[in-house]
């Protein structure tokens, strides 16, 4: 529930915007009496946003009240809006704003700040005793490799999940013997989307019309964590440099995993995020993040404007069969800029504040992240202040699940490499939008007369596999 700002701290930020935008270069130490103001630039957008928002608020009313402290949240939305307006601040690009004091995002910005804006080293603020009680891979993940540097610190973290509409889905086992040990894994899902497609195109006259079993969102983690189980890292480090590796038999696998349920109708995304598809009952399962279970609808509203309830369930991400499961351990972390002394032990503050045990369990199940302490992510704690806050039972058990699942598969920790945003980006296109495409082209095609197994046909034969490797190679080396 939405939390109302109180007087006080409203006058307060209204003085400050007014009268002083930056602390008085004479001023030493924190005084409530004349507050400083300090910005945060997030990616977060609608629920994760709100609920930042909200711990900004109450640190503002309690401890940022007394020490004279106040936090201002600025939401971006987006990773690539949020890495804009830090990286046009960095370089003083017209129409920049100065840039923020604290800033959410992805380790992957950094490469492009070295030489233009320093960031805080969060061991000259943490003792070894206070970093050592967040999760060591998180704190791992932090650090620039070159000096063990601490640049980041994590706010929530979360992994791959399937999220499934359980009401349709468990229908599935008496219509065509699918059920939920049919999608433990990629080559059983994809048979399952098969049978579901075959299946709902045998209700109609009008044929190859069948019905998409799942969507997704995150088409990079997943290509990345199926290469990583197959021992074979798409990209790899070289002297601080990215490197593609994709041979015959990884680009073989990511074509039966990718391109040839795509191009067959067994697997789309119709808008930005997987909960959309979802929303519209357009598929039945949906493969994203943690997060996504506070988007997860509980209603499905048609085309037609007709509305049924449903009740989802979330699972394990599937994997490769007969292969090491595998986890990319999602989601950015908190850095802080370089800057007056004072304004970085506000900064500081804040953070421990934040981060600390009860805080940060609060945020978390709020936002559907996965705490980051070592004394607040156990599954009771977890569970208990989701009961505590009445937190939806989706969001709670995703919460748990990935936690499991942290615990149990191994943990791939991306490499530091230049470039890794435009490297992602180049990963959607090339094993989503342009099949996708390729789909499209093969549709207008059958509805201008073609026959539609001859198209398809041709789509899926040994020259359409290998333009379609040569081009992934294109998209990822330009990227780089």
């Amino acid at each position: 529930m939405k939390k109302n700002h109180v007087k006080i701290v409203a006058v307060m930020l209204i003085l400050i915007l007014l009268f002083s935008s930056c602390i008085n270069q004479k001023q030493t130490k924190l005084d409530p009496k004349n507050p400083i103001l300090l910005k945060l630039v997030t990616y977060y957008n609608s629920k994760q946003l709100e609920e930042l928002k909200e711990m900004a608020d109450q640190f503002n009313e309690t401890e940022g009240l007394k020490t004279g402290i106040i936090v201002e949240i600025i939401g971006m939305n987006t990773i690539s809006k949020t890495n804009e307006h830090i990286l046009k601040a960095a370089y003083n690009m017209a129409g920049s704003e100065d840039f923020p004091d604290m800033f959410i995002a992805y380790k992957s910005i950094v490469p492009y700040l070295i030489k233009r804006k320093e960031l805080v080293d969060y061991r000259d603020y943490f003792t070894d005793e206070e970093l050592e009680k967040y999760q060591p891979n998180l704190i791992a993940s932090g650090k620039i490799e070159d000096d063990e540097k601490i640049s980041m610190l994590p706010l929530g973290s979360s992994v791959n999940m399937m999220f499934v509409n359980d009401t349709e889905f468990k229908l599935l086992r008496y219509k065509i013997g699918v059920n939920y040990s049919s999608i433990k894994t990629y080559e059983g899902l994809i048979e399952s989307a098969e049978r579901y497609y075959n299946y709902t195109d045998s209700l109609t006259k009008t044929p190859n019309d069948g019905k998409p079993l799942y969507t997704t969102d995150t088409v990079a983690e997943q290509v990345l964590s199926i290469c990583r189980e197959m021992n074979k890292d798409l990209i790899t480090e070289e002297n601080g440099k990215a490197k593609i590796n994709f041979d015959y038999e990884v680009a073989r696998k990511l074509w039966d995993i990718f391109y040839v349920p795509i191009i067959k109708g067994y697997f789309i995304r119709s808008g930005r995020y997987a909960s959309e598809d979802m929303r519209t009952g357009k598929t039945l399962l949906a493969l994203s993040s943690t997060t996504s279970s506070v988007y997860m609808p509980n209603k499905i509203m048609e085309t037609n404007g007709y509305i049924r309830s449903i009740t989802m369930k979330a699972f394990n991400a599937p994997h490769l069969e007969n292969h090491n499961k595998v986890n990319i351990v999602q989601d950015g972390g908190i850095f802080t800029a370089k800057s007056m002394k004072l304004r970085e032990e506000a900064s500081i503050q804040f953070i421990k504040w934040l981060t600390n045990k009860e805080n940060n369990l609060e945020f978390a199940v709020e936002s559907g992240f996965v705490p980051v302490k070592t004394d607040n992510s156990d599954i009771d704690s977890i569970r208990n202040k989701a009961q505590a806050r009445y937190i939806d039972e989706l969001i709670r058990e995703s919460i748990v699940m990935s936690k499991l699942q942290m615990e149990e598969n191994e943990e791939y920790v991306l490499p530091n490499v230049d470039a890794y945003e435009e490297i992602r980006m180049a990963i959607e296109r090339a094993f989503f939008d342009d099949i996708k495409n390729n789909r499209k082209k093969l549709l207008e095609r059958v509805k201008n007369g073609e026959n539609y197994d001859e198209v398809l046909a041709e789509y899926l034969s040994e020259k359409s596999f290998y333009e379609w490797r040569n081009g992934v190679v294109y998209r990822l080396e330009k990227g780089i």
